[in-house]
């Protein structure tokens, strides 16, 4: 199965939908942006993809310029993360409106 995980970045704070390959949202909640909240987030992608036995971790977040740069490059170079987020993608957060 794969994990889908769409961020809403802001300045402030990145909300946080996971969903299944049906695309039917599993989870969300509210994270700061800085490095306690990429921290818990990167804590979360772990846990719901080892619950879920996902096989590929897609995630995409909004396009923010700077906003989005930080979270983007903490998930990319996260060592509990290597290997397995299959597509790391910065978007439009319309992609993950249905959240």
């Amino acid at each position: 199965m794969k994990l889908f995980v769409g961020i809403d970045v802001s300045s402030q704070d990145m909300k946080v939908c996971f969903m299944g390959s049906d695309g039917d949202s599993l989870h969300s909640f509210t994270v700061d942006n800085n490095l306690v909240g990429a921290s818990y987030l990167r804590d979360q992608i772990v846990a719901f993809s080892d619950k879920m036995k996902s096989t590929e971790i897609h995630i995409s977040l909004e396009a923010t310029a700077v906003c989005s740069w930080h979270p983007a490059m903490y998930l990319h170079e996260d060592k509990a993360l290597s290997g397995a987020i299959h597509c790391l993608t910065a978007s439009d957060s319309h992609a993950i409106s249905s959240c």
